[in-house]
Order: structure tokens, then C-alpha cells, then sequence
């Protein structure tokens, strides 16, 4: 896994003018802690994931540094719930960018039935948990975040998405591997090679 992220990482997807960011509970040891999301609106690009005790605006702001490290675009708007510390995060994030002055917008509040809506990145986490329910929670912090490197890998390079014409996102981001009919052995060869 590590090897493959390590290939993967150093391409950068094609994305849309629009993220969605959010947190899903996962278990850890005897503990609940925050698995945060960001993905890429039309493609469905998982841009970043990061697994934090608690939802602060420090923790926000990692993971957007992820994305955009991810990603060749920088999004015109970001979707998030109404927690705080994401309006801040993406306040302090992206306005350092003279592109954005003023320019950035911050959907907050967005709910599964309204108009602005989440539901890209709320199935996401679906599809997430079905990977997660099978487990019954990860030992501690390095295997979550080993697991949680993995399905990445799986979700955006592995998967075909009937969501998408049958494409994995990262076919959609313009991220061409040509991984041949064993997608992870193709993966972890080019990987490799690199």
C-alpha cells in the first residue's frame, strides 16, 4: 500500500470547480475518532482523507493541504456541513491564494434533501462503511490509516464507478494508468517501476 501511494501521490488529478468535505465516525481501539474526506464533485476523486481525535479547524486545514497537493485545479466552491471549524479552515486555507480573494465560496449547511447537498461525499462514507463493517474497527492510528490509505487506492484506481459511465475516478481526473485486467497488480507494478 504504502509503495502504490507513494506512485499514486505524485499524480495529480483533473478536477472540478467543486469539493465536498466531511467526517464520518470510525472506530479505533476503544475509541471513536474522525475520519475527514474531501472528493472532487464530478470525477468523485477521493483528493485526501485524514484521521483525527477531534474536529478542529488545524485538522481541516490538513486536509485541505492534502487535497490541493492532490489535485491541478483549486475549487471555486467547497461543500461542507455546518461545523465551525470548516468555515474557518477553508477561510484560512484558500484565501492565502491571490486567486481567491473574495472569490472562494463556502456552501456550509448542506443537508441530503436540499438543493445544495453532500450526497457525493455521503456515499462516499456508504461505501466506506460497507469496507469498514466487515472489519468491526481497526487495532489503532497506523492501521487505520493503513486501511484507510488502501480503500483510497481501491476507490479511486481500483473501482469502476456505474456512477461515472463505468470509469474509476481516477480515469475521470485524467489520470491514465492503463493498469491491464489485474488493476492491482498493474498498480503495484508500475508502482514499482517508479
Amino acid at each position: 500500500t504504502k509503495i502504490m501511494n507513494n506512485y499514486t501521490d505524485s499524480k495529480r488529478a483533473d478536477t472540478s470547480n467543486r469539493w465536498h468535505n466531511d467526517e464520518q465516525m470510525v472506530k479505533v481501539g476503544d475509541e471513536w475518532k474522525w475520519n475527514n474526506n474531501l472528493l472532487d464533485s464530478e470525477t468523485r476523486f477521493l483528493l485526501a482523507t485524514h484521521l483525527s481525535d477531534q474536529r478542529t479547524t488545524k485538522d481541516t486545514r490538513a486536509l485541505y493541504k492534502k487535497g490541493k497537493k492532490q489535485s491541478n485545479n483549486l475549487p471555486d466552491e467547497v461543500y461542507t456541513d455546518g461545523l465551525n471549524t470548516y468555515e474557518e479552515a477553508v477561510r484560512k486555507e484558500f484565501s492565502a491564494h491571490k486567486r481567491y480573494k473574495n472569490r472562494i465560496k463556502h456552501i456550509k449547511n448542506v443537508g441530503v434533501a436540499k438543493k445544495e447537498n453532500n450526497n457525493r461525499i455521503e456515499r462516499y462514507h456508504n461505501t466506506f462503511r460497507e469496507f469498514d463493517k466487515i472489519r468491526r474497527g481497526f487495532g489503532n492510528d497506523d492501521t487505520m490509516q493503513d486501511w484507510d490509505d488502501s480503500f483510497k487506492l481501491y476507490y479511486n484506481f481500483i473501482k469502476k464507478n456505474m456512477g461515472i459511465d463505468n470509469l474509476t475516478p481516477s480515469q475521470l481526473a485524467n489520470i491514465e494508468l492503463a493498469l491491464g485486467r489485474n488493476r492491482w497488480l498493474g498498480l503495484l507494478k508500475q508502482a514499482l517501476e517508479h
